[in-house]
């Protein structure tokens, strides 16, 4: 029954093509400047981020809508147009600030929270920030290897 998915963070689109495929009635929304964050500023894709993402994502293009803006904008365009995801799917910043800001802008929505990076090691922003909003937010949280899930409220 998913209609609409909201994606924060594409890079070059396996996970949107992968939403995709999961979600076949639905249209992704993805927000991404696709001009890749600090952790990755040497990639050699920088430059054709974009591009290749749209290479990508060609065969899934009636059912994909790419937001070219960061995701504090983009998510303000959709709460501006009314529009109400069934599921977020958060994976833009790494670090705390932009991982906590992005996770809490979604939450608003009331709709299921998913995301990956769940790993202190690499990542421990990301960690720090999901169990934070789950607790302010009072969503129940699932953690499978690297991957979380926010529903429901206690």
């Amino acid at each position: 029954d998913t209609k609409v998915v909201l994606e924060l963070g594409a890079w070059i689109g396996l996970s949107t093509r992968w939403i995709a495929d999961r979600a076949p009635n639905a249209r992704v929304i993805t927000i991404d400047h696709w001009l890749g964050s600090p952790e990755n500023a040497n990639d050699k894709l920088i430059p054709i981020l974009y591009d290749q993402f749209i290479a990508n994502c060609w065969n899934y293009r009636a059912r994909i809508i790419p937001v070219r803006l960061s995701t504090v904008r983009g998510v303000e365009q959709i709460k501006q147009l009314g529009i109400k995801p069934d599921v977020a799917y958060v994976d833009a910043g790494h670090d705390y600030d932009s991982a906590a800001r992005d996770i809490r802008m979604c939450t608003e929505f009331g709709c299921p929270l998913v995301g990956d990076d769940f790993n202190p090691n690499s990542w421990p922003g990301v960690v720090k920030a999901v169990w934070e909003e789950a607790i302010i937010a009072q969503r129940c949280l699932q953690i499978r290897g690297s991957a979380w899930c926010m529903d429901k409220r206690w």
